[in-house]
């Protein structure tokens, strides 16, 4: 699978652990910083604080996602589950470490890796950062042109960051879908291949998922950029499900079908018996 490399502001720490896949690699902490070149903008000294040359070099500085491409959480796009060392610094490492170690082990629709609540939605939240600071905070030593380069990539971009603090889950779920994921029109809900393989032909038809969508999620996890033997393991039962799910679909509708004259002539009958009386 091809690799996403990130550029990074002043230090990026990305987690994405939300992919199943077989890395013995452990979850990252918040105070866990990944490897950087020697011409890394910023480094974390003893105290916790950032070196002061950030703008001069932001624009070239280049990583991986820790854990490498199989801790990349496919339901969201990769600003959902980032935390910026600029954020860290503002509330302080210690109470961010503290925050991540007290976040609850569910994982849900991202699959096996982190707890699903390690969004930055949820440390904005939590912390109470106000947007316009949020903004001057990520934004502040940030050229326009760097920010029109990687907006919504490996920066937040207005977008994102006006989802953030919109407190409309739907909002969020389409703003921050991800490309093995498809936000339901139904019901506002996203549901990635984790999910589809996880669920059975009778949910998908209760929660009325198009199979387009899904067909469109199947398609995009067959491609060179995604086709893991993880991914290919959980497009392949979503693809037997959906085929179940269409199936059952007609049959309730064939179903339905074969119901309705005797439920109209019950009412026919009915009115008769109104209209003798």
């Amino acid at each position: 699978m091809k690799k996403i490399l990130c550029a990074i502001l002043t230090v990026t720490f990305l987690f994405g652990g939300c992919a199943r896949q077989e890395s013995s690699l452990e979850p990252p902490t918040l105070s866990s910083t990944p490897e950087l070149s020697k011409d890394s903008v910023s480094t974390v000294n003893d105290s916790g604080n950032n070196s002061a040359s950030q703008e001069s070099t932001a624009n070239t500085n280049e990583m991986e996602p820790v854990g490498g491409d199989g801790d990349m959480c496919f339901a969201h796009n990769l600003m959902y589950h980032s935390i910026s060392a600029s954020l860290m610094d503002y509330v302080g490492y210690d109470l961010a470490n503290e925050w991540e170690k007290g976040l609850s082990s569910v994982m849900g629709e991202c699959g096996a890796k982190m707890p699903e609540d390690f969004t930055i939605v949820n440390f904005v939240n939590h912390f109470g950062i106000p947007q316009d600071t949020f903004e001057r905070v990520v934004w502040g030593n940030l050229s326009e042109e760097f920010l029109q380069e990687h907006a919504g990539i490996t920066v937040y971009n207005q977008e994102q960051v006006d989802a953030i603090y919109s407190g409309d889950p739907v909002l969020i779920h389409k703003v921050f879908c991800g490309p093995l994921a498809f936000v339901n029109e139904a019901d506002g809900e996203l549901y990635s291949i984790y999910w589809l393989a996880e669920h059975t032909a009778e949910d998908y038809v209760t929660a009325d998922l198009p199979a387009e969508k899904i067909e469109e999620v199947l398609l995009t996890a067959a491609s060179e950029e995604y086709a893991t033997d993880t991914i290919s393991k959980l497009a392949e039962s979503a693809g037997e499900t959906l085929t179940s799910a269409i199936t059952l679909e007609a049959e309730l509708a064939a179903d339905a079908d074969t119901e309705k004259p005797n439920s109209e002539q019950e009412d026919v009958s009915a009115d008769d018996e109104n209209v003798a009386e």
